[in-house]
């Protein structure tokens, strides 16, 4: 007997909700280089309120899955990275997502925000 599709997908949804909660788990599944981007990740500081952007640039890969974003904060920097996919579509849409945890903010006051990559090199992200 198989399992109907939506629960299969409800599963699996489950499952990146928990990692994504407990995303200490998670580690960079690319590195920011393996990408071409529109628009390169950057920090843009709006009204006191800053946020992640970056845009991937879709064109010949209109088909691409899109990556999960994760973040976390290691002696007193904090970090993203593209740790797996999810089966929606990249549309290469720009990307706006604020730094919700009170720490990220603090730390992007300090300058102090990066991209981690596969191999655990980190790229300073620009604040504008």
């Amino acid at each position: 007997m198989s399992m109907p599709n939506n629960l299969k997908v409800a599963i699996i949804a489950a499952v990146f909700i928990f990692l994504a909660g407990c995303n200490k788990y998670v580690k960079p599944g690319v590195s920011v280089n393996d990408f071409r981007f529109t628009v390169f990740p950057y920090i843009s500081l709006n009204e006191g309120n800053y946020f992640l952007v970056y845009q991937i640039d879709t064109t010949g890969h209109p088909r691409s899955f899109r990556w999960i974003v994760f973040n976390k904060i290691l002696r007193d920097k904090a970090y993203y990275y593209f740790g797996g996919q999810v089966s929606t579509w990249e549309g290469g849409t720009l990307i706006r997502e604020p730094l919700d945890r009170k720490k990220l903010a603090v730390l992007a006051r300090e300058n102090a925000i990066y991209w981690m990559n596969k191999d655990g090199s980190e790229v300073k992200l620009q604040i504008r």
